[in-house]
């Protein structure tokens, strides 16, 4: 709701996230499900309003740009990818996240293919063999390098206890000790559960599920 989370907090957390989904995501070492958005949540913050300014300047800069020939395209993939992060990011604000890594699978293909196309551009025109094999090299490497993070992730999703205990160890949140508070009291484990479900309690007083 507006009154929960105000349009101020909702434009800042909307530049951070343009600025998270594209540039954040190159290295995220944890790899979590969601970053959980402070409660309270003052937008103010330079952590937030900082990455918010910079993405909003860029996307005026590119905008006034947009007609020239090399510009044309960034301005196109940058605006599809503005159109689809806004459905998940401040104006329509739901859930505890703050950003939330699965936004970006879909969000971020357009800016995957400029930098596809730019490269492949560059090398058509100036590419000599050795800056081919250069490309080839940071290709595979990559692709190495995802594969072994993909592997380290199966073992984290292995199952809902794994995943959220996976978060805690790396971040605070409410919805992770909830979940392992209702994860804990179905196996009996009832001081375990007393445990998580005042935590989520202590960091989002106002959160239901927990009570």
């Amino acid at each position: 709701l507006v009154s929960e989370h105000g349009v101020v907090a909702r434009v800042v957390q909307t530049g951070y996230n343009l600025a998270f989904y594209s540039l954040a995501l190159l290295y995220q070492p944890f790899r979590l499900p969601l970053y959980e958005r402070p409660y309270p949540f003052d937008p103010l913050l330079g952590r937030y309003l900082l990455p918010a300014l910079v993405a909003f300047a860029f996307l005026v800069a590119l905008f006034r740009w947009r007609h020239r020939p090399r510009v044309g395209p960034a301005w196109a993939a940058t605006l599809c990818y503005v159109l689809l992060v806004l459905p998940v990011s401040g104006p329509a604000q739901s859930g505890m996240q703050v950003v939330a890594e699965r936004y970006a699978y879909l969000a971020t293909i357009p800016l995957l293919l400029l930098a596809g196309i730019a490269v492949a551009h560059v090398l058509a025109v100036r590419g000599s063999r050795a800056s081919r094999f250069a490309v080839l090299a940071v290709i595979v490497s990559t692709l190495g390098l995802m594969a072994s993070s993909t592997r380290a992730q199966t073992r984290v999703w292995e199952s809902d206890e794994t995943l959220w205990r996976h978060v805690l160890a790396h971040s605070e949140s409410a919805l992770a000790h909830n979940n392992l508070g209702y994860l804990t009291h179905a196996r009996g484990e009832k001081g375990a559960a007393l445990f998580h479900l005042t935590s989520a309690l202590e960091h989002v007083p106002v959160y239901a599920r927990p009570w």
